[in-house]
């Protein structure tokens, strides 16, 4: 088992359906990328440090940890989403990380997952400029697998609406987000979702919305040369002096010296 938690927005690098009447392919090791897949039709088998066999209707993930082999010798069909972020990897579990099986089986909690990969899949086809979205729907299906995988979940509603307040987060990442907004979006009180949200994840949902901004900016500045100054007005903020000081309280490093 993986243990991954992102640290930055998820850009989308592909989605689509693949057919092939049989597949033969070395997937090289890769930095900071996370690829799922299921299998609508016929069987794989998967080997990076094991083996492992994937039938119709399984998921698998790859977080280009190592190598990975993949080999089918008959006709078969998979739908696969890939994203490109930073995030941590361990091979124990904590309650930040998200669990990320090579394989998860066939069944009820893994139809969820299956849905998501679909729809990213369509919407990266009809919208795709529509990259937050597509980010959104990602990390709800590494919420999803996380809990499908992980022992002592959440309670069903309060995962529905954890989820939820992720989904909303990451719809409009780019604006400011007050908690009584995202409490009324879906209908409770701001403490309840305070509460049940540091349960699920361990950190205030206003520091989850920071570390993402930032983390986000952070990226901008590092990958697309942005300005702080830029990169912090495209999510919200008219300040980046504010913008400095909040990721020097964050992460204990001034953002200009975290970006190379």
């Amino acid at each position: 088992m993986r243990y991954i938690t992102p640290n930055s927005l998820p850009r989308i690098c592909f989605a689509h359906m693949h057919q092939a009447d049989s597949y033969h392919v070395l997937l090289h090791k890769v930095n900071h990328r996370i690829e799922i897949s299921y299998l609508e039709a016929g069987e794989l088998r998967l080997c990076d440090t094991e083996e492992h066999i994937a039938q119709a209707g399984d998921i698998l993930c790859n977080p280009y940890l190592h190598d990975l082999q993949v080999d089918a010798d008959m006709p078969h069909t998979h739908h696969t989403v890939c994203f490109a972020l930073d995030f941590d990897a361990s091979d124990a579990p904590a309650p930040e990380f998200y669990a990320l099986p090579p394989v998860t089986h066939a069944g009820e909690r893994a139809a969820e997952c299956r849905r998501l990969i679909r729809e990213i899949i369509r919407i990266h086809a009809l919208y795709p400029e529509d990259s937050l979205r597509c980010a959104g729907l990602f990390l709800e299906l590494l919420n999803e697998l996380g809990n499908v995988n992980r022992a002592g979940a959440a309670p069903a509603g309060e995962f529905r609406y954890v989820r939820g307040a992720k989904k909303y987060i990451y719809e409009h990442i780019l604006s400011p987000i007050l908690q009584r907004d995202i409490a009324a979006h879906l209908g409770i009180t701001p403490e309840y979702l305070c509460s049940i949200f540091k349960k699920s994840e361990g950190v205030s949902i206003m520091h989850f919305i920071n570390t993402v901004k930032l983390t986000s900016i952070r990226s901008l500045m590092e990958k697309d040369g942005l300005t702080l100054t830029q990169a912090a007005h495209l999510y919200g903020y008219a300040d980046p002096n504010y913008v400095s000081r909040l990721y020097k309280q964050y992460f204990h490093i001034n953002i200009t010296d975290a970006v190379p």
